[in-house]
């Protein structure tokens, strides 16, 4: 693209920078769970309508999604920029000014929610970004899709069918605007200390695959002095939640593809002389080969059952999620690397493994779609001790926000060098 172009997305980034930490605030403030972010979308709506967007199309992906067109002046194909919204079950122990006190009904209870993932951030980068291509148009070889995205986080409880990316992908009105190619970023708080505005990523895979599951034991109650007389749960879930484990080196070449199976849950039993009757284990196994799937769910049913079995109890394992692979497109990548190195500078711009975001992300229904590219934005403090900054999913989670700027650009620099040459 021509300097002029890269000098333009730049001072209008500029411009826009401290209404984007605005926006962001007011997001984090008043977070929504999966599928309730009725609130931040009213927000986008109103900011996509302000600026001018062409076409806005709200009550998307299961209701509460949006999708904004921005038109060039000039044919061509579609490009997608995605954010997602949703915030997560976490009480905020930040004592920011605008730290969340929010709750919502989440399963049946009032929970606290906070913006711990740095969805808030997406969604005020990708509004940013947004801003500045609605002043160039002159220079879109096509048009730009902007992709907010409710329920990345995963379904609320007792939802049915499809939920966030997935869902997108069903419906008709995204399809009728499917995007040639897209991009998608996740801040990362513990990127090196001093890195803030840095972008990383790298070609191929990216985001480990992750299913996500609930085992559920069920037996019979009795007497803690009369365990004879029922078959009680605990021992099979504790021998379940251990056998679980051998999993991650017994099925599968660590080497080819790396397992990480962890139990975030396991509960059961009401009083401490009852035999319990009824128990749960839940927990998600992560991998890299999404052609073993099948496999390693498997044997997840098969330790379940045979550890329940043996105990005289039934085990039912539920499948709550199911993620792809993220995989970021080698063409993709090889094109528009020199576009961000050019708009950040070449030192912010690290197509390295150790840089690349990790963490499956729903983004890779996307990736497994159409060619993606799925970066990372250091948001890391500007000094303090590495091993103390808190990651993302923590109550203490911060980001530093003079990293959104970049955000913005990368945003805005990857449409129009995609369009520039499709």
């Amino acid at each position: 693209m021509d300097t002029q172009i890269y000098e333009t997305i730049k001072k209008y980034s500029d411009e826009i920078s401290e209404q984007v930490i605005q926006w962001r605030r007011k997001i984090h403030e008043y977070p929504e769970l999966a599928n309730q972010e009725f609130r931040t979308a009213e927000l986008i709506v109103k900011v996509l309508r302000d600026i001018g967007v062409d076409e806005i199309y709200e009550g998307q992906a299961g209701g509460t999604g949006v999708l904004g067109v921005i038109r060039g002046e000039q044919d061509g194909p579609i490009v997608g920029l995605r954010a997602d919204m949703d915030a997560l079950v976490i009480k905020e122990n930040t004592e920011l000014p605008f730290a969340s006190r929010e709750t919502a009904q989440w399963g049946g209870k009032e929970v606290p929610v906070m913006h711990a993932c740095g969805h808030d951030a997406h969604v005020a980068m990708l509004l940013g970004s947004a801003s500045v291509l609605v002043k160039l148009r002159k220079y879109i070889k096509g048009s730009v899709l902007l992709v907010f995205q409710p329920s990345e986080e995963g379904p609320s409880p007792g939802l049915q069918g499809s939920y966030g990316a997935k869902k997108y992908l069903e419906e008709e009105q995204f399809q009728s605007l499917m995007p040639k190619a897209m991009f998608g970023m996740h801040v990362d708080p513990k990127a090196p200390i001093g890195s803030a505005g840095q972008l990383g990523y790298v070609g191929g895979i990216t985001c480990m695959a992750c299913t996500m599951f609930t085992i559920r034991f069920k037996g019979v109650g009795a007497h803690g002095s009369l365990p004879w007389t029922g078959a009680e749960v605990l021992i099979p879930t504790a021998q379940t939640l251990l056998g679980l484990q051998a999993i991650t080196t017994q099925n599968v070449n660590p080497k080819t593809n790396p397992i990480i199976l962890t139990c975030g849950q396991m509960a059961g039993g009401v009083r401490y002389n009852v035999m319990a009757e009824e128990s749960f284990i839940s927990g998600a196994c992560r991998f890299t080969d999404y052609s073993t799937k099948d496999l390693l769910e498997g044997r997840i049913i098969e330790v379940a059952e045979g550890c329940a079995k043996a105990s005289g109890v039934k085990a039912e394992v539920q499948w709550d999620m199911h993620i792809p692979n993220n995989k970021n497109d080698f063409e993709l990548v090889e094109h528009i690397t020199p576009c961000f190195k050019e708009i950040l500078g070449e030192e912010n711009v690290k197509v390295d493994p150790s840089r690349a975001f990790g963490s499956p992300d729903d983004f890779g229904q996307f990736s497994n779609t159409i060619p993606c590219l799925y970066a990372a934005l250091s948001v890391a403090p500007d000094d303090g001790i590495q091993e103390e900054v808190p990651g993302i999913h923590s109550d203490n989670f911060v980001l530093n926000e003079k990293a959104l700027v970049n955000g913005v650009k990368a945003h805005t620099v990857f449409a129009l060098g995609y369009l520039e040459n499709n």
